[in-house]
């Protein structure tokens, strides 16, 4: 073996090992450049979709970072649902997580093991067993033309329960990326930036896109289209809307006290001294995708940070890139 190629050798060995060291007690910067990874997909079948969401809690890791969420079917990024318009889809909700740690006062964080399912987005009725987020019934008001919202039990699964959702799609259902959620009043922002989003796709018919649309889009070129769940799930800096400002409002107990022994500090404190307030797409740091020059690819893009908005732009590409 040549000199040159035995330093390459060892080089690759010695970065490999440093990076493998990196874990929660022995941080280091976030690199990023890992393979793209498409969430697992569930798709409609003669216009129907069936599909269970199992709300639990799991280890989900940054590169060499691991975090306990709260996630659907046990990780990132969540399943992607596939349908049509006039489709039935039909969501088996259940909840595993234990009891919730802290009752909480109303319009504060609270209930963080207290979940239920919102599409968002879609044209469809808001009552049970549909998009019941908020109300049960209605509160006639002192004027008989109006209704009134109020003051009723919400439609909530509870530690240990399940709810079956049936979902009617109308047949003029746009076409587009949706999402769904977690939407329990008090968790919501929580649950979101903990994990509990996904992604939901309502396929156009293929007799009404332009060839060059069909070309990169599914039914038959699904291999063309990259879904990308944007979202909140990696800041932990000093902010009153960080995960950890939030998890300490809402009561919850998995929290980043392992100690980073070179500095004897948690590992919360080393986030936020390094200023750890990234979003993650599918669940990764900076992925990388690979595309051959003057290929068109599809990009389905959702933005599920709770608060912010993203601005997105193209970089220039290095010399010999592009």
């Amino acid at each position: 073996m040549t000199s040159s190629l035995l330093f390459l050798a060892l080089c690759l060995v010695a970065c490999g090992s440093a990076h493998a060291q990196c874990s929660n007690t022995s941080p280091c910067p976030f690199k990023g450049g890992d393979d793209f990874i498409t969430p697992e997909e569930t798709s409609s079948v003669d216009g129907k979709l069936d599909m269970t969401l199992t709300v639990d809690v799991s280890d989900v890791t940054v590169e060499w970072l691991t975090l306990t969420r709260r996630t659907y079917n046990g990780g990132w990024p969540s399943p992607t649902l596939r349908v049509r318009a006039g489709d039935r889809v039909n969501v088996l909700l259940k909840n595993e997580l234990g009891e919730n740690q802290a009752e909480g006062e109303p319009n504060t964080f609270r209930h963080p093991n207290t979940t239920n399912l919102h599409v968002h987005g879609l044209h469809i009725s808001p009552r049970e067993p549909q998009d019941d987020v908020l109300i049960q019934r209605k509160l006639t008001s002192l004027y008989p033309i109006f209704t009134l919202d109020c003051c009723y039990p919400i439609l909530q699964v509870n530690p240990g329960g399940e709810y079956q959702y049936h979902y009617e799609l109308n047949e003029l259902q746009p076409a587009g990326t949706y999402w769904y959620h977690a939407h329990h009043h008090g968790a919501t922002y929580f649950q979101v930036a903990s994990g509990l989003a996904g992604l939901l796709i309502v396929e156009d018919e293929e007799n009404s896109m332009p060839d060059e649309l069909a070309a990169i889009s599914c039914p038959k070129h699904c291999d063309k289209e990259v879904p990308m769940l944007l979202g909140k799930m990696l800041f932990y800096g000093q902010d009153f809307f960080s995960f950890p400002a939030i998890q300490d409002q809402i009561g919850d107990i998995f929290l980043l006290d392992d100690i980073v022994t070179d500095e004897n500090i948690t590992l919360l404190d080393w986030l936020e001294r390094h200023d750890a307030t990234q979003y993650l797409t599918n669940g990764q740091y900076v992925p990388k995708i690979s595309m051959q020059p003057g290929e068109i690819r599809r990009f389905r893009l959702v933005n599920v940070g709770p608060t912010d908005m993203l601005e997105i732009y193209l970089e220039e590409p290095k010399r010999g890139n592009a």
